[in-house]
């Protein structure tokens, strides 16, 4: 009986939000070797674009900057995601967590029915900018998201997975 009791009071809180309030809970995703992985020991942020629009600013910048093959523009998305980590550090974001040692996140209690930016950031020796990002609208009750760092790979056909729940969007500003 204590088990069940105990397996309620821990369920309960996921199924029985009021209207305005709301759970997300993600995965980090990556292609590495053409296998899909999910990324550890992530920083992720969850951020409100009207009081961080300047990393709403850099985010755009950046993904006009990203360079492509042997394209000239690397030092300038190098310096955007340096002013990237700096605003972050100055920034009042909403809420912060680690992914998990299987790429999971979660935040709970957040406002229902606002837009957010989902921010992922690590360091890796092997990528000097290693960042994902979305933008969408926290609707109520449970959203699912996938912060997805594959910058162009393909990982084996189906493992991809579109988030639930959340949109691609462009950046609010």
């Amino acid at each position: 009986m204590r088990l069940l009791l105990t397996l309620f009071l821990v369920l309960m809180p996921t199924g029985s939000y009021s209207q305005d309030r709301a759970i997300l809970q993600g995965t980090t995703q990556d292609c590495f070797a053409g296998k899909l992985i999910h990324p550890a020991s992530v920083d992720i942020y969850l951020l409100d674009p009207q009081s961080a629009p300047e990393i709403a600013q850099v985010l755009e910048n950046m993904k006009k900057e990203m360079p492509h093959g042997d394209a000239p523009g690397s030092d300038r998305f190098c310096a955007s995601y340096e002013r990237l980590k700096s605003a972050i550090r100055k920034a009042s974001v909403l809420d912060h967590a680690l992914s998990s040692a299987a790429g999971r996140f979660a935040f709970r209690d957040l406002k229902a029915n606002s837009q957010v930016i989902l921010l992922g950031l690590a360091e890796r020796e092997d990528e000097p900018a290693y960042y994902a990002y979305k933008a969408f609208e926290i609707k109520p009750g449970l959203n699912r998201a996938t912060l997805d760092f594959d910058k162009g790979s393909t990982c084996e056909a189906g493992q991809n997975v579109a988030p639930v729940r959340s949109r691609d969007t462009e950046v609010p500003h």
